[in-house]
């Protein structure tokens, strides 16, 4: 897996791989193989829709949890590192607001981050894997956290399936779909709002999307 800060980077990298690849074969007479799995770009932030749907959030609140469900992330926080973790990006590049989240943190008293944490649109980096990328590239895009599990659970893990199909998970989906549908009705009623939206995202892209996906890259039918 090759990866950098932003999807052009990552496929001259590929290229320099590749390169490696040949020369460790040609210096031990082997053969090497090369397939492609997939690609993915790198996520273009736009902090005009940002703020829209942090403007939302704040009117709407957060979640609430009932002491059952507290318990049930309580217990399921005990079964991984890391639940005293602060969330949210910004906390980690901002000591001002590590140090509002790590209040909030305390205030909750349980594993559940049942509070809005400050918005944050400075220089920052967290590397992941989503398609949500190539869209940002291609549209305005916004994106939110709703807390569906415990603080700092592993992502793709089984405690995260196990909050999927309770109410915390199923109040964390409904919920987030109560801030995207209030951010939409925002846009839809001030145009000024998509304005700003477009003109930040027509800066962002100036240089042009790059495919990360090979021009001759076929489907690999498995086994």
């Amino acid at each position: 897996m090759v990866r950098s800060n932003h999807v052009a980077e990552a496929v001259a990298l590929q290229a320099r791989v590749d390169d490696i690849a040949r020369g460790a074969a040609l210096m031990t007479e082997t053969t090497y193989k090369k397939q492609f799995i997939d690609a993915l770009a790198d996520t273009v932030p736009n902090h005009a829709l940002e703020t829209v749907l942090y403007r939302n959030f704040e009117a709407l609140g957060v979640p609430a949890h009932t002491a059952d469900e507290h318990a049930y992330a309580n217990a399921l926080a005990a079964t991984y590192p890391g639940s005293d973790a602060l969330p949210g990006i910004g906390a980690g590049y901002d000591a001002a607001i590590a140090e509002t989240v790590r209040s909030l943190r305390a205030a909750a008293g349980g594993a559940m981050n049942d509070f809005l944490v400050p918005l944050y649109q400075g220089e920052a980096f967290q590397p992941g894997s989503t398609d949500v990328g190539d869209v940002s590239w291609q549209c305005p895009t916004g994106q939110i956290h709703v807390a569906s599990w415990p603080n700092g659970c592993p992502g793709h893990s089984w405690q995260n399936v196990s909050c999927d199909r309770t109410e915390i998970g199923h109040k964390a989906a409904v919920h987030a779909g109560k801030v995207l549908a209030g951010a939409v009705i925002d846009l839809l009623e001030d145009p000024a709002l998509l304005a700003a939206a477009r003109a930040e995202f027509e800066k962002q892209t100036a240089a042009g999307y790059t495919c990360p996906i090979p021009p001759d890259a076929v489907p690999v039918v498995p086994d």
